[in-house]
């Protein structure tokens, strides 16, 4: 069984190392087909912030579209934020399509401009008597962006317009709320 194992892992390395060499070949650009984000989200509900007033979490951005310097601009990205008080729980997915606009094209470090639209999941749970609620909706909104780029890094600001999420009390929430974004895009 080790043996098989180990012969398992020899192949699959050499079809990894072979097939990035044939690619090579046909693609000659530096092309960054992902690229990775550490995000602080910030909601502006203050049923949210109560939680806590910033939540940190991932996202990945798959790039779609390049300009003529290989630079994405456009990109589907999908992340996820969320907070816990130990009484409520909030939690976002945002899956959102955008397109990114660049001051100085031939800059190695341009500014950029940027919006979308995207579906928000957004769900809130919390204690209501002895019981636990559970509210959550897919919601669509939008968002613009704006930040420089060094390098495959970047770094912004964005703000995220999201329909506000219903609950069972009869109130609502509104998941908007400011994003500090810092990132890198990768090529392979």
């Amino acid at each position: 069984m080790k043996r098989i194992c180990v012969a398992l892992l020899c192949a699959s390395v050499l079809i990894v190392v072979l097939g990035t060499c044939v690619l090579a070949q046909y693609d000659l650009h530096e092309r960054s087909r992902v690229g990775v984000r550490a995000v602080v989200f910030r909601p502006d509900a203050s049923e949210l912030t109560g939680l806590n007033a910033n939540w940190l979490g991932p996202q990945v951005d798959f790039h779609l579209g390049f300009d003529d310097y290989d630079r994405p601009t456009q990109m589907i990205s999908v992340g996820w934020f969320g907070e816990d008080s130990g009484r409520a729980t909030g939690k976002l997915v945002p899956l959102t399509a955008s397109y990114v606009y660049r001051f100085g094209d031939e800059s190695a470090n341009p500014w950029y401009i940027g919006g979308g639209i995207g579906a928000y999941f957004a769900s809130y749970e919390y204690i209501q008597g002895f019981s636990i609620v559970k509210d959550k909706e897919t919601k669509m909104g939008y968002h613009v962006s704006f930040g420089r780029e060094v390098g495959s890094w970047f770094g912004g600001v964005e703000y995220h317009f999201i329909d506000e999420l219903g609950l069972r009390t009869g109130e609502s929430l509104d998941f908007s709320g400011w994003s500090i974004v810092l990132g890198a895009r990768y090529t392979f």
